[in-house]
C-alpha cells in the first residue's frame, strides 16, 4: 500500500489524516474502547496555520499526550471537554455532609473569583504555571493571603477529584501556594491583645456608659473564647448560673439557604462535634451576663424568635439579635475613640501612647486562648475549652505563647549565666 502523504508531501503516520480543507486529524481509541478524533491546522510545531485559522496545538504533540494518557488510563477525551467549573459542581455534589451555610460560602467564593476566570478553562489545559500566575495575581491585587488560601482550598480538592476520576494524571495545583508564600505574605495565627492592651481597653469601656453593652460582650468573648456566631446564638437557657456553666450547642448564622429567596438568620449546629462544649463561667462573665439580663428586664426588651429559639442574650433594644456588622462597627468605633483619647493623654504626659491595634471579634478568641495557656499548660484542657477539633490548632497557639515565654525567661537570665 502506498504511503499516505499530506499536501506538503510529508508521510502521514498511522491514524493521521488530512482533510480536504487542509485540517489534520488523528483517530485513536480511548480507555473505554470508544473511537475518538482530534484536529489541528498544524501537523508539527514548525507549521503555520492557514490565514484566518486558529493557532492550535500541533497534531503530533497531541498524539504524544494522548499516548501517555492512554498508558496511564487517563480519560483524556473527557478531560479536554470538562471545564474547571464542571469539575467543581461534581466536587460539591460529593460534599453531602457539609452545612448549608458552608455550601453557600463555597459557591460565593467560587462565583466571585473562579467561575468567569480560570473556571472556564478545560482542566486538561490547566498548568501549574497558570495557577501560580492566577493566585499570584490575586495576592498582588491586594487580596488577603487568608482569602487566597480559602479560594485555593476549593480549587485544589476539585482538581484532586479529577485525578481520582482519571481525568488528570496529576494535580497541577500541588505546590502552588508554597511557591507564593513569603515571610510577609504567609498567613499566621490571629494576633492576640497583650495583657496591658486588654486591661486598658476594658477599663475604657467600663468607664463609658455608652459603651456598656459592648463592654459586657467583650467580657463574655474574652472570658469564654466563644466564636461570634456562638455568642450571637446564645440564649438564657444555655446558661446555668447556679452551677456557673455555659453550654455551647448551636450558633447563629446569617445566610440565604438553598430554596430560600432571602438572607436571614439561621440556627445551625456548631462548627464541629468538638465545638459542642461546656465552659465554666468566670465571675466577671457571670456578672456581665446578669447585668445584661437585668437591663433587658428593666427596659422590657423581648427577644425575637429564630427557628423556634428565643431568649437570645446579645440583642438590640428592639429585641433583634446583634448583627456581626454591629459588633465590628462598635469595636472599631470604640478603638478609634480610645486611641484618640490615649494619644492626647500621652502627649500631655510626654510618653509613648498605649494604643490598641485594630482587631476583630475573632482576635478576642485568640486572646482568650493565649491567656488560658499562660495560666493552664495542660493542652487537653485548652483544646476542650476552645472546642478545637484538632490539637494542632491548639499547639499553634502554644508555640506562639511559648516563644514569648522563652524570650521573657532569657531576658531575666541575661548576664546571670554567661
Amino acid at each position: 500500500m502506498a504511503d499516505r502523504r499530506d499536501s506538503k508531501n510529508r508521510k502521514l503516520n498511522k491514524g493521521e489524516y488530512q482533510r480536504s480543507d487542509g485540517r489534520y486529524a488523528y483517530r485513536y481509541t480511548d480507555a473505554d474502547g470508544i473511537e475518538r478524533w482530534v484536529y489541528s491546522w498544524r501537523l508539527t510545531d514548525a507549521d503555520r496555520p492557514p490565514a484566518g485559522k486558529e493557532y492550535t496545538e500541533p497534531l503530533r504533540e497531541m498524539e504524544i499526550r494522548i499516548a501517555r494518557a492512554l498508558d496511564d488510563g487517563i480519560r483524556i477525551y473527557e478531560a479536554r471537554k470538562t471545564t474547571l467549573n464542571e469539575c467543581f459542581e461534581t466536587y460539591l455534589s460529593t460534599k453531602v455532609k457539609i452545612k448549608d451555610i458552608t455550601r453557600v460560602s463555597y459557591r460565593k467564593f467560587w462565583d466571585y473569583y473562579i467561575r468567569e476566570t480560570i473556571g472556564r478553562r478545560f482542566i486538561s489545559d490547566l498548568r501549574y504555571s497558570d495557577l501560580v500566575k492566577f493566585f499570584g495575581g490575586l495576592i498582588n491585587g491586594g487580596l488577603k493571603q487568608s482569602s487566597v488560601e480559602r479560594i485555593f482550598g476549593l480549587v485544589r480538592p476539585t482538581l484532586d477529584l479529577a485525578v481520582r476520576d482519571n481525568l488528570l494524571k496529576s494535580n497541577p495545583a500541588v505546590g502552588v501556594m508554597d511557591a507564593l508564600k513569603t515571610k510577609e505574605g504567609a498567613s499566621g495565627p490571629k494576633r492576640a491583645l497583650t495583657q496591658a492592651q486588654q486591661e486598658a481597653f476594658l477599663g475604657f469601656l467600663e468607664r463609658c456608659p455608652r459603651h456598656r453593652k459592648l463592654y459586657r460582650l467583650m467580657i463574655f468573648l474574652l472570658g469564654t473564647g466563644c466564636r461570634i456566631g456562638e455568642a450571637r446564638g446564645l440564649t438564657w437557657n444555655d446558661c446555668d448560673f447556679e452551677h456557673g456553666m455555659i453550654f455551647i450547642e448551636h450558633q447563629l448564622q446569617y445566610y440565604k439557604a438553598p430554596g430560600e429567596k432571602k438572607h436571614r438568620e439561621h440556627i445551625t449546629t456548631v462548627k464541629s462535634r468538638s465545638s459542642q462544649r461546656v465552659i465554666p463561667m468566670f465571675t466577671a462573665v457571670k456578672d456581665a451576663l446578669l447585668e445584661e439580663r437585668d437591663e433587658q428586664e428593666v427596659l422590657g426588651i423581648k427577644s425575637v424568635t429564630i427557628d423556634g429559639l428565643t431568649g437570645f442574650i446579645f440583642v438590640k433594644s428592639n429585641g433583634s439579635v446583634m448583627e456581626v456588622s454591629d459588633v465590628f462597627v462598635s469595636i472599631d468605633n470604640a478603638v478609634k475613640e480610645y486611641n484618640r483619647i490615649e494619644d492626647g493623654r500621652a502627649e500631655r504626659e510626654c510618653r509613648e501612647p498605649n494604643r490598641i491595634p485594630h482587631f476583630s471579634a475573632h482576635n478576642l478568641r485568640h486572646t482568650f486562648c493565649t491567656r488560658l495557656y499562660e495560666n493552664e499548660p495542660n493542652m487537653k484542657v485548652v483544646q476542650e475549652i476552645m472546642g478545637h477539633s484538632n490539637i494542632t490548632t491548639t499547639m499553634n497557639i502554644y508555640a506562639d505563647v511559648e516563644k514569648a515565654t522563652k524570650v521573657r525567661s532569657f531576658q531575666k537570665l541575661d548576664g546571670k549565666i554567661v
